[in-house]
């Protein structure tokens, strides 16, 4: 499948946003049951409540938490990221195949990702951690996931602006 960089570049964003709604989702979800059942191996939560009154409170600190960290790292990380695929794919002759549009290191690290997440439930990671996690990493993929949406509009106009 030979397409042009807009294409790799809406792709490659629309892709990142769903798995990041997927897990901040999951997160916020693991989260909520955590305060709700008040389970004993709820680990930030009992430390959490030596600091305010509610389960209701930690849960929402811990949601804002996961959401600023997820920020902080789409900005500051992520951002760099995509700038490497995007100069990467800006440099490709166009039509791109999509066995070239993402580097080996790249794929590499989408996996180790998928592994980290998918380690965590074997590990049996408390659940209000793992969604502190999960909403700091799906936060941190929709940050990013604009940063393609962005290259598509700025690729869009320089198009346009050729015509």
């Amino acid at each position: 499948m030979r397409r042009n960089a807009a294409f790799w570049f809406a792709f490659s964003g629309i892709l990142w946003f769903a798995i990041g709604v997927f897990l901040l989702l999951l997160g916020v979800k693991l989260i909520v049951f955590s305060s709700v059942e008040g389970t004993p191996r709820s680990y930030l939560f009992s430390r959490l409540s030596l600091l305010v009154k509610s389960r209701e409170q930690c849960a929402l600190i811990l949601v804002t938490t996961g959401l600023v960290l997820g920020f902080m790292k789409g900005r500051f990380v992520l951002s760099k990221t995509v700038g490497r695929v995007v100069e990467r794919i800006h440099s490709m002759p166009q039509p791109i195949r999509f066995v070239d549009v993402y580097s080996f290191g790249y794929l590499i690290v989408i996996a180790s990702m998928v592994l980290l997440s998918m380690g965590m439930r074997w590990l049996s990671v408390p659940s209000d951690v793992r969604g502190v996690i999960d909403t700091a990493v799906g936060s941190a993929l929709m940050n990013g996931a604009m940063f393609y949406f962005r290259a598509v509009i700025k690729k869009k106009k320089m198009s346009a602006s050729r015509e």
